[in-house]
C-alpha cells in the first residue's frame, strides 16, 4: 500500500475541462468566486485494498483551503448521496456561501468560521467524474438506446427482461465488482491520510450518510466530527431503503401535498376536496402518471423540470405539475385522434388556473409532458456519458453491498427479485456495526416526514448509535435538512463542528410553513390532521 499511500497530490485549478461540463454548468461560480482556496487534484487508489496488487484506479477530489491556516482544525468531507451523485463541486458550494456574511442570517458568523478553521473536501466517489469512469458495457446493452432525454430509462421491455439486461451490461465491465461502499469508505481515508489529518470530519446526505457510518465501522477511531443527515436504516440494505420509498411517497402525497393543495383553491385550481383530487390522480393514464410522478432527485442540468419528493421548497411547482397533468388528461380526452401539433396547440389555448403566472407555468409544463408523451426517445440528441456513468455507479453500488444481516443475492432475489438477483458479483460484506460504537459523538439531522430516508430507518440507526445525537425537523418532508436557514438547525451544527458541542440525544426543531400556509401544518401520528393549523 506504500505506493498509495506515500503518493504526492498534484494540485492544480479547478476548471471546465478537470470538473466537467455539467458539474462546471452548477458550480463555476463557486469555484471562481474563490480564486486560489480552491484547488483540484487526481488521486491514485487501488482497485482492491485487499490485494492493491491488482492494478489502481483514479479518484477526483477538490479542496477549498481553510482561509484562516492558522487555526485549521482539519478538512470536511461532503458528500451528496446516491449512489451515483458527483460531490466533486459540493466543498466549492459550501465554502462560497459560508465565506460571506450574511447580515440577515444569525449563524453567518459561524459558517464563517468554519470556513475559515476547515479545508472543505468535495471528491467524485469512484467510478464517477475526471476519475476513473465506471459505464456500462455497450456490448451487453445498448443502453443510450433506452435512455429518455432526461437521463432516464425508457420502460419499454418487461422489467424482469430489462433488469437483467441492465445487469448483465454494467457487471461485465471489470470494474464494477470493484465500486461498492466498503471501497468509498477506503477511498476517504486514503485522502484524510494524504491531506495529513490524523480525524475525518464529514457531511453526508442519505446515501452519503451510509457512507459514513460504514466508514465510522472501519475507522472508528479515525472518526472526528461526522454528520449524518437523512439516514439509511444501517441495519438494511440500500435496496431495502429503495423499496420503502414507495409507501412513503404515498403518505406525503396523501397527507402533506393533497391537503396543501386543496387548502389553497385560489391558487392552484384543484378544488376544496382531498378525495376528489385524490380520485382524479387514480385517473390519469399510467403514462402521464409515471411521467408526472417520476422522481427529480439528482437530475443534474436537465432543462425538463420534474416531480420532487425531496424539496419542500417546491411544492408549488409539485401542484403546478399536477394540475398542468390533470388538465393535459381532459384535453387529451376531448382531442383522442389529434397529433401531437394539434395538441400543443390546445394546450397554449387553455386556461389552467386563474393566477396568471401559473397559468403561464401550467402552460409550459402541460407542453413538457406532452411532448414526452408524443416523442419515442432515441438518446441521440445529447451527450449521456455523466448519466451512464451515473447509471452505472448506482447499480454496481446497489448490487455490490450486502445488507446488515448477510443476505446473498439468491435469498434476496426470493424476496424481492430486482437488477441485482442478476448480478454475478459476490456482495461486500458491511464491517461489524459494534465497531461503531467506537467511534466518537455522530450528530444527526432527519426531517420528520421525508420520503426518500424515511425517518423509521433514521431511527433505527440512532439505536445502533448510543454516542449519537438527532435533531428532528417537525412539519417537514425536506430530504437533505443542512443548511436548514432556520437557527434551531445550524447554529447547533455548527457549533458541533466548531466546538464539539453535541446537542440532547433526540431533540426537534420547528419546520419551516409552506410558501402559502401561515403556520407548519401538523400531521398527527396516524396520519390525520391534530387539529392545529
Amino acid at each position: 500500500m506504500s505506493a498509495f499511500t506515500q503518493q504526492r497530490l498534484e494540485w492544480h485549478a479547478c476548471d471546465r475541462a478537470f470538473v466537467g461540463e455539467k458539474l462546471w454548468e452548477r458550480h463555476e461560480g463557486d469555484f471562481e468566486a474563490l480564486g486560489d482556496r480552491a484547488q483540484c487534484a487526481l488521486m491514485r487508489a487501488p482497485l482492491d485494498y485487499s490485494r492493491p496488487q491488482l492494478g489502481e484506479l483514479q479518484v477526483a477530489l477538490s479542496r477549498v483551503a481553510a482561509a484562516q491556516p492558522q487555526q485549521r482544525q482539519g478538512a470536511i468531507f461532503f458528500n451528496p448521496g446516491g449512489p451515483g451523485v458527483d460531490g466533486l463541486g459540493l466543498g466549492a458550494f459550501f465554502g462560497r456561501h459560508w465565506s460571506t456574511a450574511d447580515p440577515g442570517n444569525p449563524v453567518s458568523p459561524q459558517f464563517k468560521q468554519m470556513s475559515e478553521r476547515y479545508d472543505l473536501i468535495g471528491f467524485s466517489p469512484r467510478g464517477l467524474g475526471a476519475g476513473t469512469r465506471l459505464k456500462c458495457d455497450g456490448s451487453a446493452m445498448d443502453v443510450e438506446a433506452f435512455l429518455l432525454p432526461d437521463g432516464n430509462l425508457v420502460d419499454v421491455l418487461d422489467p424482469q427482461t430489462a433488469m437483467r439486461l441492465l445487469a448483465q451490461a454494467c457487471s461485465a465491465e471489470p470494474l464494477s465488482k470493484h465500486v461498492h461502499t466498503d471501497a468509498i469508505a477506503r477511498d476517504m481515508d486514503l485522502m484524510r491520510g494524504l491531506l495529513g489529518d490524523e480525524k475525518l470530519n464529514y457531511i453526508g446526505y442519505s446515501y452519503g450518510a451510509w457512507i459514513g457510518s460504514w466508514y465510522a465501522s472501519l475507522y472508528p477511531a479515525h472518526v472526528g466530527r461526522m454528520r449524518l443527515d437523512s439516514s439509511l436504516n444501517v441495519f438494511e440494505g440500500i435496496e431495502k431503503t429503495f423499496a420503502s420509498q414507495d409507501m412513503a411517497r404515498q403518505r406525503l402525497l396523501d397527507e402533506i401535498f393533497l391537503p396543501y393543495a386543496t387548502r389553497h383553491p385560489q391558487l392552484f385550481d384543484l378544488g376544496k376536496s382531498v378525495a376528489e383530487l385524490r380520485s382524479a390522480l387514480a385517473a390519469l393514464s399510467p403514462e402521464l402518471s409515471e411521467l408526472l410522478f417520476s422522481s427529480d432527485f439528482d437530475k443534474g442540468n436537465s432543462k425538463t423540470i420534474h416531480w420532487s419528493w425531496s424539496d419542500s421548497r417546491r411544492i408549488d411547482l409539485n401542484l403546478v405539475y399536477m394540475k398542468a397533468a390533470l388538465e393535459l388528461q381532459s384535453l387529451l380526452r376531448q382531442h383522442s385522434a389529434a397529433d401531437k401539433g394539434q395538441i400543443l396547440a390546445a394546450v397554449a389555448a387553455h386556461r389552467f388556473a386563474p393566477d396568471p403566472g401559473i397559468n403561464e407555468l401550467a402552460v409550459e409544463l402541460a407542453q413538457q409532458l406532452a411532448t414526452r408523451l408524443f416523442e419515442a426517445p432515441d438518446g441521440s440528441s445529447e451527450d449521456f456519458s455523466d448519466e451512464l456513468s451515473s447509471m452505472a455507479v448506482k447499480l454496481s453500488v446497489v448490487c455490490n453491498d450486502s445488507d446488515a444481516s448477510g443476505n446473498t443475492h439468491r435469498n434476496a432475489a426470493a424476496a424481492s427479485p430486482s437488477m441485482c438477483s442478476h448480478w454475478p458479483h459476490p456482495r461486500i460484506q458491511r464491517p461489524p456495526l459494534a465497531m461503531i460504537r467506537q467511534a466518537g459523538p455522530i450528530l444527526m439531522l432527519q426531517s420528520r416526514h421525508d420520503a426518500l430516508t424515511p425517518i423509521d430507518g433514521a431511527q433505527a440507526t440512532l439505536d445502533a448509535l448510543p454516542q449519537a445525537s438527532v435533531i428532528v425537523v417537525e412539519n417537514e418532508f425536506q430530504h437533505g435538512v443542512f443548511p436548514y436557514g432556520e437557527q434551531c438547525v445550524d447554529a447547533q451544527v455548527a457549533s458541533y463542528f466548531l466546538h464539539g458541542t453535541m446537542p440532547p440525544r433526540q431533540s426537534s426543531c420547528a419546520g419551516k410553513p409552506l410558501r402559502f400556509d401561515a403556520e407548519p401544518y401538523r400531521v398527527a401520528a396516524d396520519g390525520n390532521r391534530d387539529g392545529n393549523p
